[in-house]
């Protein structure tokens, strides 16, 4: 798994790259360098970003796994508590994407989404007249 997740790792970085590229050659072809710059600072932030928000924990909770494994053969107490955390790692993550599923139904299954585009902007309108 932890292989998986650095080549996912390193296609972000190609696509980024990519970007850079593509936006480069667009920039060159309409003379605009607006898009070039956001390209490349989202290259800049978004692969250390990525590394350090994404990548990283996962590769130390596989990691916890591993170490929990280990010392199931040497002191089963710790790796016994290695495995509650392991397992409640698993559970906050099954909760969130829960959570976030939850939250994407209510707002496109039932049209709160246009609803609250429609009172953010009255009530910019209202702001703007006073």
């Amino acid at each position: 798994m932890q292989y998986v997740a650095f080549y996912t790792f390193l296609g972000l970085v190609l696509c980024l790259f990519w970007n850079i590229i593509a936006v480069s050659i667009g920039s060159i072809k309409e003379a605009g360098v607006g898009i070039w710059f956001l390209a490349v600072i989202y290259f800049l932030l978004g692969v250390p970003g990525a590394y350090i928000l994404w990548y990283r924990p996962l590769y130390r909770a596989c990691g916890g796994f591993l170490s929990a494994l280990y010392f199931m053969d040497h002191n089963a107490f710790v790796g016994i508590l290695y495995f509650i955390g392991f397992g409640l790692f698993c559970a906050e993550t099954l909760s969130s994407i829960w959570v976030i599923q939850k939250v994407y139904r209510y707002f496109r299954g039932t049209g709160k989404a246009a609803e609250a585009k429609r009172n953010a902007a009255r009530g910019t309108a209202v702001a703007a007249i006073s």
